[in-house]
């Protein structure tokens, strides 16, 4: 006889929790195609893109940005904003570090101007990283 026991508190907490963390990742996805099918639908000449997209993505993805910190503090345990926080000092840092010293070893004529995708891959990458080791050490 294999009856199925009702779940504990708990176990309820973290199916809730499981689920609102798939609802994160889906509208994430969700907001980040929208963002590179209407970049690539509006895209102009010479790496332009329309004005009235260039405000209509900022206005997106400020939202994204911080509607996913909201929702993300709700589904966040002590332990994952633990990483979350380092994770973000991580690349905060990388990025204080980087930007200073390229701008001016640029200004001194030694390298080129600094690239502002190339900082943010930088930074992005720091704070991944960052988050991934301290989430799976």
């Amino acid at each position: 006889m294999t009856g199925s026991k009702p779940m504990g508190e708990g176990e309820r907490a973290e199916a809730v929790r499981k689920r609102r963390t798939a609802i994160l990742f889906a509208a994430s996805m969700v907001v980040g195609v929208a963002m590179v099918v209407g970049t690539a639908i509006f895209k102009q000449g010479h790496g332009r893109i329309a004005p009235g997209w260039a405000i209509a993505f900022v206005g997106l993805y400020l939202l994204a940005v911080f509607g996913s910190w909201r929702f993300a503090c709700r589904v966040s345990d002590e332990v994952e904003l633990r990483a979350n926080v380092g994770a973000l000092a991580t690349g905060g840092t990388a990025y204080a570090l980087v930007y200073p010293s390229w701008y001016f070893l640029w200004r001194g004529g030694l390298v080129p101007e600094p690239s502002h995708e190339a900082l943010f891959v930088i930074a992005f990458v720091a704070t991944m990283s960052a988050y991934l080791w301290k989430r799976f050490r």
